[in-house]
């Protein structure tokens, strides 16, 4: 919710989604409902790749899959949901003239940026980290009227179980979000 509010978001944008994790796949659902003409993400890993598509995304696995349905240099915004460099890298690619990236990822290293393209094309860069408490309102009331946005809740486990749970997360497979639960 966050990312895109900072963004220069506005209706009708085709976006690009690098990342099909909880915050990439969050901040889909977030752009659809709010009136993306396309959001197409992209994600190698298999599981995560397909839990796009059955959400109906576009979803593709690299790069070669994407370009025939998004040229590069047409994406209005991408959203860089993974934090690290090659995907940095996509996201310069396929930003338009004028577009703006918005870095919801978490870079654990600095990473080399090309910054030709950045500047010729006049790319808008923000970083974006956590919300805002009005964030919370607004997301609740999105869930209340999207309530498919659930959907990224994959598994629910007891309190009893929460190394269980980390180590689940940390697998980083089918799981995307975990409810814990008293």
């Amino acid at each position: 919710m966050h990312a895109v509010r900072e963004s220069r978001f506005k209706t009708g944008d085709r976006v690009l989604v690098i990342g099909a994790g909880p915050i990439g796949m969050l901040t889909a659902f977030v752009l659809r409902i709010s009136g993306a003409s396309k959001v197409f993400m992209i994600e190698p890993n298999e599981e995560r790749y397909k839990f796009a598509k059955n959400l109906g995304f576009k979803a593709f696995r690299n790069e070669e899959e994407l370009k025939d349905e998004l040229p590069e240099g047409s994406a209005d915004l991408v959203f860089e949901a993974v934090g690290i460099g090659p995907t940095m890298d996509t996201a310069v690619k396929y930003c338009r003239i004028k577009g703006q990236i918005v870095v919801v990822g978490v870079f654990k290293k600095p990473i080399p940026v090309e910054l030709q393209r950045i500047s010729f094309c006049e790319i808008g860069i923000i970083g974006v980290r956590v919300y805002r408490d009005y964030d919370f309102v607004i997301s609740a009331q999105m869930l209340a009227d999207h309530p498919e946005i659930g959907a990224v809740i994959t598994h629910r486990m007891p309190f009893e179980e929460a190394k269980q749970a980390f180590l689940t997360i940390k697998k980083g497979g089918p799981a995307m979000k975990l409810l814990l639960h008293p």
